[in-house]
């Protein structure tokens, strides 16, 4: 899985997320196709509309055509009508505001939830990449000591928290089965992520895989199960 950052409106830049963060990003109006994104492999930052395949949007839409204006000299009985029938404007005006007003309630109930999505998967990557910056400190002592660190004090290393939102807890399950424990409450306490875990587990041969135990696996990096 590629690991996406992007500047926003705001000009704040964002990251690390995934593609699904980016283009929920830009859903929730966000970003546009001038916005700069980079990832792995790119040599500079460049405007989000290159990469909108690569993040699944698909092609931008084509403005609409706008068809010419014809001039008509209007005759004194069309004048007439004109004068007679303001309240056929008025009324056409006034129901279009309500269409629009319905069609914005629409946007914002479809765009909030993926706005929602969004968070909940940037602050699991960012949570992620902290546990996986521990995994070569964890490999180095089990290498030289010949067992798993259960405490930060056998890395040398105090435990990240990303501002108190995060505990890590380290593990040991016995015949090299270390375990980072990612606890990841304090991102999210009323939401989808209260009371839930990240888990980077090695393996006997050295190899750490990613899981959860979260309900909604929507939530989750491709390579994290």
């Amino acid at each position: 899985m590629d690991i996406w950052y992007y500047v926003d409106k705001a000009r704040n830049r964002q990251g690390p997320v995934d593609a699904a963060a980016v283009a929920a990003a830009f859903q929730a109006g966000q970003l546009t196709d001038d916005s700069l994104v980079w990832r792995d492999g790119l040599a500079q930052w460049a405007p989000l509309r290159q990469f909108r395949d690569e993040l699944g949007m698909g092609p931008p839409m084509a403005p609409a055509a706008t068809a010419p204006t014809i001039a008509v000299a209007a005759s004194p009985a069309a004048e007439d009508k004109k004068k007679n029938g303001c309240l056929i404007p008025a009324l056409v005006i006034g129901g279009g505001g309500m269409v629009l007003v319905f069609i914005l309630a629409i946007l914002a109930a479809i765009a909030l939830p993926a706005y929602q999505d969004y968070i909940i998967r940037a602050k699991l990557a960012t949570a992620l990449a902290e546990g996986r910056g521990l995994v070569v400190a964890v490999e180095e002592h089990f290498q030289t000591q010949g067992r798993c660190p259960t405490d930060f004090n056998d890395l040398g290393l105090s435990e990240p928290t990303l501002d108190g939102q995060l505990s890590v807890q380290l593990v040991s399950l016995g015949e090299g089965r270390c375990v980072i424990e990612l606890a990841l409450g304090g991102l999210h306490a009323n939401g989808a992520l209260a009371g839930r875990s990240l888990y980077l587990t090695r393996d006997e041969n050295g190899r750490y895989a990613c899981s959860s135990d979260l309900d909604q696996a929507k939530y989750l990096p491709s390579n994290c199960f």
